[in-house]
Parts: C-alpha cells; sequence; structure tokens
C-alpha cells in the first residue's frame, strides 16, 4: 500500500501545482489563491484517504476470501488457485514447444492473439499467489507479528 500512496503522493502533487499555475492566471490576490490552494489539497488528500480505504477493503475482502476457501471441506476450493497457476504454466510452455519446433508460420499467426491471452492471465495467476503472499509477510514483519 506504501507504492500506492507514494504514487497518489506524486500524482497529487503534480496536481496541484498544476491547478495552482491554472490558479494564478484567474486570481489577482495572493490571499485568494492560497485559500483555493488550500481547499484543493484537502480534497487531493480526502480523496487519497478515502481511495487508500477502498484499496484496505479489497484487500481484507480477498483474504477473507482465502479464508472462507480454505476452510472449506471441498478440495476443489482449497486447490483451485494452485491448479490455475500449474495449468497456466502446462499450458504456456506446451504452446511454446509446439510454435519452436512443430508448427508452421500460418499457424503461429492463429496462436499470437492466444498468446497474449494466456501471458496476462499467467502474469495475473503469479502476481496473485506469489506477490500477494510476500505482500502480506512484509505487512506482517512491519506490523511486528510473525505468522
Amino acid at each position: 500500500m506504501s507504492f500506492v500512496s507514494g504514487l497518489l503522493g506524486k500524482l497529487s502533487g503534480g496536481l496541484i501545482s498544476d491547478i495552482g499555475g491554472t490558479v494564478k492566471q484567474f486570481v489577482t490576490t495572493d490571499a485568494d489563491r492560497l485559500k483555493i490552494q488550500a481547499e484543493v489539497e484537502k480534497v487531493v488528500q480526502d480523496f487519497t484517504l478515502k481511495l487508500n480505504d477502498q484499496i484496505i477493503a479489497l484487500e481484507s475482502q480477498v483474504t477473507e476470501r482465502q479464508k472462507n476457501d480454505m476452510a472449506s471441506d471441498s478440495w476443489l476450493s482449497k486447490n483451485v488457485r494452485p491448479l490455475v497457476l500449474i495449468y497456466l504454466v502446462i499450458v504456456t510452455t506446451l504452446l511454446a514447444y509446439l510454435t519452436i519446433f512443430f508448427l508452421g508460420p500460418d499457424k503461429v499467426a492463429l496462436l499470437t492473439p492466444w498468446i497474449s491471452v494466456l501471458n496476462g492471465l499467467l502474469i495475473t495467476a503469479f502476481t496473485f499467489y506469489f506477490g500477494g503472499r510476500t505482500i502480506e509477510k512484509v505487512q506482517q514483519m512491519r506490523n511486528g507479528s510473525n505468522k
């Protein structure tokens, strides 16, 4: 979440300076400029806080969903994420092998849209499966709890 906060801080700082430049063209007194700048900074800060709250709520919903899956008696619900990851790796490897050794250029051209779809799915699955747990561990270490 610090990445998102840092990004928002950089974006909002640029936004505030851009708005300040625009306001300078139309407002002539320094008191009015300072008042408008303070109001804009407050609006941007409120937006950033609300966005951070939404991100925290989203992360807690994902964590809660994973906890519910692990508490289930169903084997499939406990193993669906690893199975999807394994499936995507196998299909991607198989397509890579086929395009290199067996398929001609005309068949490879037909696979090109599917390769980009699989690439996006594989990146998303790896990021969620490995990156999400890494972020959770880093947050736990920051908070001082070792689970």
